[in-house]
């Protein structure tokens, strides 16, 4: 169960209204490829439908709590993220780092984390795709530090880490998928295509 604590500042920004005129500008404003930063960046919401909002996975790590969420948007949109949310020294709890997008599935030649990541400190998070026989994922960080988690019904993996923050060290670490038995079953990249190790 997530403590409420937690859920509080992922409701409030889910919860936050929706602003279609402020992301098409961002979109239109920003570089070619980056218009979900520069929306990103301005801290726009989902204005989520309150009774959508479910908490399907939570994992937490020395005060670090990861949290999987569904959620439908203000458009009617399905989607899908990972927050990662740390108590300041007061004790109020914030979001330190989030990724999101379409609750759709894509096809994939084998089994893959679809992952992201990030925050500080390095939170990682996604779904296995590819498989129904995926158990647990193991991905070892630099400085060799391994962190593992089962595989959830629904394919999610969460890892609250001790790591400072995501570099290019850590986007070159391996990603094991496994199965029941704790033979591999594949073997790839953190944040790339899928591509084997």
């Amino acid at each position: 169960m997530v403590p409420p604590e937690v859920e509080f500042p992922i409701r409030e920004w889910l919860l936050s209204p929706l602003n279609p005129a402020a992301r098409d500008a961002a979109r239109a404003t920003a570089p070619s490829n980056s218009g979900w930063v520069a929306y990103i960046a301005r801290d726009q919401a989902e204005g989520a439908v309150p009774e959508s909002i479910r908490f399907v996975k939570h994992r937490e790590r020395d005060g670090q709590h990861v949290c999987a969420v569904t959620w439908v948007d203000g458009e009617g949109t399905p989607k899908q993220g990972v927050f990662s949310v740390v108590a300041d020294a007061a004790g109020s709890y914030s979001i330190r780092g989030s990724h999101w997008g379409g609750s759709e599935s894509f096809p994939v030649r084998r089994p893959w984390l679809n992952a992201g990541g990030g925050g500080r400190p390095l939170y990682i998070g996604g779904r296995v795709l590819g498989t129904n026989d995926a158990a647990r994922v193991r991905i070892s960080l630099p400085g060799g530090a391994v962190v593992e988690d089962d595989v959830a019904e629904d394919g999610w993996a969460l890892f609250p880490t001790t790591y400072p923050s995501l570099d290019n060290s850590v986007r070159a670490v391996a990603v094991a998928v496994l199965n029941a038995e704790g033979r591999l079953l594949n073997q790839h990249r953190l944040l790339g295509n899928s591509e084997p190790v």
